[in-house]
Parts: structure tokens; C-alpha cells; sequence
């Protein structure tokens, strides 16, 4: 008699039916498990990427300028054809993003402009776009500072020189110190007066700054307190958002002291393209061009004193093998006892002379040396 078989031999021992269904279901887990991860990596590759993607604001700034953005350029700038045309080779020879928000940064829109002078003076020093380039670079900036004007005192840059007036009326100069919420506080020189001639405690002063952009700042604050911290005397002063402002000037000076001939000129005729024509009244004489401006320029002369609104016909070497002439009408004379010391303004110049003074004024050529 054969020995018949198990009932449970068909499906294994009583102990690997039990265990069948926890295999199964840590295998199920386990696909769950991975496939979470799975999931959570794609989301987070994908978050990554929409992080990465420029925002509507950031799309406006970097894109590149168009044909309209030049035409409202030439509507707020007020500029003129030529210089309409310059800022469109400017801005396609470049790749200017959008120039609405460039132009706002003022170092980006001077590292623009300087290198397309060097790119084009080096190609071409004559090139009728020099003249323009500086036109443009100017009227840029000052609409800048003017929409750009100081609203609040909190602003003010730790470290500027600041004036005022004493009560003895002698000018005083301090260093912003502390630039806090609810306060200024400023440093007082070592060799300041004594207190006697300061402002006293909750006396309102007008305090003056010259910003880097040549615009002179004047701001009325109250003292509130003098207080000695760190061995350094500080006026105390409150904030304020009644701020004046003005550009004082549209170049800086560039001193140069550069031999030249100086001579006083009459009107001889007008062109008849409008222009007067001035020739020498004597002889010139030896001078020397002290220091220059975009706008006008100071000379030292001994043999010669013109008055005030009288022309000059100047020549002066700015290079070796050039020899540079314009006019300039007289502003204002000082007489040290020796020679006068002529401010004036310039009148005519030709556009090589222009172009060339106006880059060493704004930085983009070498200072030259004197002779």
C-alpha cells in the first residue's frame, strides 16, 4: 500500500504559506517606495527648472533693445537725428539689453560709451559718431540725476564729507558717521571751534554735500545732541526728507598746465550759416591752459587782461604734431599781483578739438602730460 500524499504538500508547509504574503507585500511597498522617490526627483527637477526661468520683470531687462525703445529714447532724451541714429548703431553694434533699465545704472552706461570711443577713435579718430557719442552720453546722464533725486536722508552713504555753517560763520566740515533709523550722527573735526560756535541742541542748520555725480545737495536737519563716543565728538541730528538738489556742474576739470598762445578777438563777420567769425585784435601772447572742462577752461596770462564777456582766440598744442585753436568768451579775471587768471567759457571749437578734450574729461583717454 502506497503512502498517500500530504494534504498541504500541493502548496508547500503551513510556514511558507504564512510567509507568501509578506514577500508580496514588501515587494508591493517597496515598488511604492521607489516609485515615490522617482516622482519626488522629477518634481524637484522640475521646480528647479521654473526656478531657473527668468521672471516677466527680469525677461523685460535682459531682452534686447528694439526700434521702439530707441524711438521713446529720442522722445525722453530729447535727442536730436544724429544722435537718434548714434544710439541705434550704439545699441545694435553692442547688444544693449533694454536701455529703459540700462541707462539707470550709471557705471554700466560709462563702460558702454567708453568702449565704443576706444573702438571707434582707434578705427577711425575723425568719425562723425564721436561727436554724437558724447552728446547722447551727456543727455543720459542728466536725466538720470534727474529722475534719480535724493527723497530722505537715510540715504546718504556713510563716510561724506558734509558742511555747514557755524554760528561764528566760519565753514565747518564733519564725516557721516552713523547713518541710523532714526538718526545721523556726525563726526566733528579734531581741530574744530569750540562749542560756542556750534549749533545749539534742537537749533535747526542746513548741512551741504556734493554727491559723486557732481550734484550739490543741501538738506535742513535739527541737532538734536553732541555725544562722545570712542573718543570722537558727534553732532547728533534727525533726518529729513526736505531735500534740495542741483547739479553743480556738467564736467569735471581736468588740470593739464599746458603752454599756449592767447590773443583778444573782435567779431569780423557772420557766416551764412550763422556762425560769427572772429580774428586776432594784436598780437598773441604766451600763456599757459591750467585746467579744462567739457564746457570751459582756465588760463594764466601775464601780458594781457582782457575784460569780462571780451573773446580770446586761443591756440594751445594738445598734441605733439597738433595744434588745437578755438574761442572762449571771458567769465571772470583774479590778479594775484603777477598774472590774471582768466575763467572762460568756450564759444567755438571745431569737433576734433571737442571730441578730444571731452574724452579726456570723461575719463576715456590718458591725462596729457604737460609741456
Amino acid at each position: 500500500m502506497g503512502i498517500l500524499p500530504s494534504p498541504n504538500s500541493a502548496m508547500g508547509s503551513p510556514l511558507e504559506a504564512r510567509q507568501s504574503p509578506i514577500l508580496y507585500n514588501m515587494i508591493y511597498f517597496g515598488i511604492i517606495i521607489i516609485a515615490v522617490i522617482v516622482a519626488l526627483f522629477l518634481l524637484w527637477q522640475l521646480i528647479r527648472r521654473v526656478l531657473k526661468l527668468p521672471t516677466p520683470a527680469s525677461r523685460e531687462r535682459r531682452r534686447r533693445t528694439t526700434a521702439a525703445d530707441i524711438r521713446l529714447a529720442e522722445m525722453t532724451y530729447r535727442l536730436t537725428a544724429p544722435e537718434t541714429e548714434f544710439l541705434a548703431w550704439l545699441c545694435k553694434n553692442y547688444r544693449v539689453p533694454n536701455i529703459y533699465y540700462f541707462f539707470q545704472n550709471a557705471q554700466k552706461t560709462y563702460d558702454l560709451f567708453a568702449d565704443a570711443y576706444r573702438d571707434v577713435a582707434a578705427a577711425e579718430p575723425n568719425s562723425r559718431l564721436l561727436t554724437p557719442l558724447f552728446s547722447v552720453l551727456e543727455k543720459v546722464n542728466r536725466h538720470r540725476l534727474a529722475i534719480s533725486g535724493m527723497r530722505n536722508t537715510q540715504i546718504i552713504p556713510v563716510g561724506q564729507e558734509i558742511s555747514l555753517l557755524a554760528q561764528d560763520k566760519r565753514k565747518l566740515t564733519m564725516t557721516l558717521r552713523v547713518n541710523g533709523e532714526k538718526e545721523m550722527r556726525f563726526s566733528l573735526p579734531i581741530d574744530s571751534p569750540a562749542h560756542t560756535v556750534l549749533p545749539p541742541e534742537l537749533s535747526k542748520i542746513s548741512i551741504f554735500f556734493e554727491t559723486r555725480e557732481n550734484v550739490m545737495v543741501s538738506v535742513p536737519v535739527r541737532v538734536l545732541t553732541y555725544e562722545i563716543r570712542q573718543g570722537t565728538e558727534e553732532m547728533v541730528t534727525a533726518h529729513s526728507t526736505n531735500i534740495f538738489s542741483y547739479i553743480k556742474q556738467e564736467y569735471n576739470y581736468v588740470r593739464v598746465n599746458l603752454n599756449c598762445t592767447c590773443v583778444i578777438a573782435v567779431k569780423s563777420s557772420d557766416t551764412e550759416a550763422g556762425d560769427t567769425q572772429y580774428v586776432p585784435d594784436g598780437d598773441f601772447v604766451p600763456a599757459r591752459l591750467i585746467d579744462y572742462s567739457g564746457k570751459s577752461c582756465n588760463i594764466v596770462v601775464t601780458d594781457m587782461a582782457p575784460a569780462v564777456r571780451q573773446r580770446l582766440i586761443v591756440q594751445v598744442g594738445l598734441e605733439k604734431s597738433w595744434t588745437a585753436q578755438f574761442v572762449a568768451a571771458v567769465l571772470d579775471t583774479a590778479d594775484n599781483g603777477v598774472s590774471h587768471i582768466i575763467h572762460a567759457d568756450f564759444v567755438q571749437m571745431d569737433e576734433r578739438t571737442q571730441n578730444y578734450i571731452l574724452a579726456r574729461v570723461n575719463g576715456f583717454t590718458e591725462q596729457p602730460q604737460s609741456t
